[in-house]
């Protein structure tokens, strides 16, 4: 397969966050007024649906697959909790881990949503090819992949190399832990410091 065009400075000739966002926002517009009636928001939703398909039940998991942080996925699930859709337990094996499980208000709300939910799908994948989609699916996981294979201190060190770089672009690395970094991945380079008005 053919690498993706580059600008002159090396960086692939695409932005991944406008795509990205674009994506989310494109399902966040049309998916929140069907969750807004039941009375949820979409983080809660998302909590819900996974948990009521068994693909996800704790807080750890939940991160991993619904796009918000860990402090709003444990208020969701609180509220979800209070609304009677969603129950949770300790594990006997580790007291320290608490399941979360559909109820079955939960479960009949999952099973009356889910249609309104496909549709959304049905909307936001129109005229696109199946081939096209395993495409899309294949790549958005490698790039997911890419970004979780890394162990956290490497992504710190990269962290801190752009952020090194922005601060001082054109002057030697202070810290022995960037400069470390740079050696240690030599991809990264320094980014051009943005221009500030006059």
């Amino acid at each position: 397969m053919a690498e993706p065009s580059r600008k002159a400075g090396g960086e692939p000739d695409v932005d991944l966050r406008v795509l990205c966002t674009g994506v989310i926002r494109g399902y966040v517009s049309l998916a929140t007024g069907t969750v807004d009636e039941a009375g949820l928001t979409l983080p809660q939703w998302g909590v819900l649906e996974r948990c009521a398909r068994g693909q996800a039940n704790t807080i750890t998991e939940l991160t991993e697959i619904v796009p918000v942080d860990q402090a709003s996925l444990s208020r969701a699930a609180d509220k979800l909790f209070k609304l009677g859709l969603l129950k949770r337990h300790r594990l006997a094996r580790d007291r320290r881990v608490v399941r979360l499980e559909a109820t079955d208000k939960g479960h009949a709300l999952v099973r009356q949503l889910s249609p309104e939910i496909a549709a959304v799908y049905a909307v936001l994948l129109e005229g696109i090819q199946e081939d096209d989609l395993e495409v899309f699916v294949r790549v958005a996981r490698r790039i997911s992949a890419n970004a979780r294979g890394r162990p956290a201190m490497e992504r710190r060190k990269v962290t801190s190399v752009l952020r090194h770089s922005r601060a001082r672009p054109r002057q030697e690395l202070g810290p022995t832990v960037t400069a470390k970094a740079l050696v240690e991945n030599p991809g990264l380079r320094r980014l051009e410091p943005i221009p500030r008005p006059a």
